[in-house]
């Protein structure tokens, strides 16, 4: 996503196709040659952008060259064969989407293609029909995979991508038989495209959707642990993921991403779990030490979070919000109480602050439900108050400091949390006697006064 930013990425990657025009040329006289060259303008022309996504395309572009043109001399594709079409072109682009992202991926299902083209032994009206159903179709795919949220939904998709290449193939060459293994291939693919996106998950902390998904799944061994050990903390974060889900839908962020960090920001509470007011509703084993120990100890559920998930190989990504959800503040309630008592004491989080816009509405929607379940009435001048002090003072604590988010992000999501804190904390009618006998009172009266 950061790629399309810079003003002058789009002549980039107008250069490169170029260069790969010349170097697809020359692929028909040495491939070897034609590829390096390629890979090398890569580098050149993208050598400031991240070098994560660009390690991937190269790899990438290498795998697709290469198994074409291996593909392309065995028997019986060697000849010219109508079974070259079972190709499974889909593979590239479904799995590039999910680790380098929309844009990128675009680009190398065009330059894909035009580069495979030079690779087929006949460049005739078969052979170009079958390079553009790839890039119409990848295009059609491309499309889909932005609403993807299951595993199974690649499947539809290799179903969708298939039929509509093959409908292309078919209205071109007036031949079944390509058509039949371009559905055939498309059908077979997303077990292949599966299995590379689960293996960069797993290995590398990739995290997809699918595996946002698995995360989110309330019957993950982290999760159901919180849920009995520490239930207060677990309806917390509950409540904080749908908070933040909204905040982040709102200005654009990853909102899968806020949601699934928001379910284990506060795993390391399960470790102490009677130290923690909303899992027993009050502070008895406060009473019972000092408050720069009591200090140590909530600051400590974050040095332990860390490790659970760690333990549990839990992504970098979501360790991210479990350190920063808290910044480099103090636990307040305890450090005014010392100050009462005249104890001086140094207690902080250790951090570091918010480095996401993500992880800035993480520390925002967690401090604000906090806040306002503290409060003693419920109402919409309530919450929006709490809201703005709590925002305010993160602010002003240079807690924001470091993510790059602008002063109009943090209103939006101010008033986003406002809406869904309002939403949530809804006023109930009140269920007590006297409620009843008013109501029941008001409908009589009405019943003899209709005009009333």
């Amino acid at each position: 996503m950061g790629l399309m930013k810079k003003p002058d990425v789009t002549f980039k990657y107008i250069a490169f196709l170029v260069v790969s025009v010349i170097f697809g040329l020359l692929s028909k006289f040495d491939f070897i040659f034609a590829a390096l060259a390629l890979f090398l303008s890569l580098i050149l022309l993208f050598h400031k952008e991240e070098f994560q996504k660009i390690l991937i395309i190269c790899i990438y572009l290498s795998i697709l060259f290469s198994s074409l043109y291996l593909f392309l001399k065995i028997e019986p594709f060697s000849d010219g064969s109508k079974s070259a079409f079972i190709f499974p072109f889909f593979v590239f682009p479904s799995t590039l989407f999910f680790l380098v992202g929309r844009e990128f991926t675009v680009y190398f299902s065009a330059i894909g293609v035009f580069f495979g083209l030079f690779l087929f032994p006949q460049v005739d009206k078969k052979f170009l029909s079958l390079s553009f159903a790839w890039f119409f179709s990848s295009l059609l795919l491309i499309w889909g995979l932005s609403y993807v949220r299951r595993r199974m939904g690649m499947f539809k998709l290799g179903a969708i991508y298939g039929i509509s290449g093959a409908t292309f193939l078919f209205v071109i060459n007036l031949d079944p038989t390509p058509s039949f293994y371009f559905v055939l291939s498309s059908l077979l693919s997303p077990m292949i495209s599966l299995s590379i996106i689960y293996l960069y998950e797993r290995f590398l902390g990739v995290l997809t959707p699918f595996y946002l998904f698995d995360l989110q799944d309330l019957e993950h061994p982290l999760l159901v642990q919180l849920r009995k050990k520490a239930p207060g903390t677990f309806h917390h974060s509950l409540v904080v993921a749908d908070i933040a889900y909204v905040a982040a839908k709102e200005v654009g962020a990853n909102a899968e991403l806020v949601r699934c960090a928001a379910l284990y920001h506060d795993i390391g509470k399960m470790l102490r779990p009677e130290y923690f007011f909303e899992n027993i509703g009050n502070i008895a084993k406060h009473l019972k030490i000092n408050p720069p120990l009591s200090s140590k100890i909530i600051i400590k559920h974050v040095e332990d979070g860390v490790k659970l998930a760690k333990s549990y190989s839990l992504p970098r990504r979501i360790i991210d919000f479990i350190l920063e959800h808290h910044g480099t503040l103090y636990p307040e309630y305890f450090v005014k109480a010392a100050q009462l008592l005249d104890m001086k004491f140094d207690a902080s989080y250790p951090g570091p602050t918010p480095r996401s816009i993500e992880t800035v509405i993480m520390m925002i929607c967690d401090s604000c439900e906090a806040a306002v379940r503290s409060l003693e009435e419920y109402t919409v001048e309530n919450i929006s108050e709490r809201v703005d002090v709590v925002v305010q003072k993160r602010l002003g604590q240079g807690q924001f400091n470091n993510a790059p988010c602008t002063i109009q992000q943090l209103m939006k999501i101010k008033d986003a949390v406002k809406k869904a804190l309002t939403d949530f904390y809804h006023l109930r009618i009140e269920y007590s006697p006297e409620s009843i006998k008013q109501y029941s009172e008001t409908i009589h009266l009405r019943s003899k006064n209709p005009k009333d």
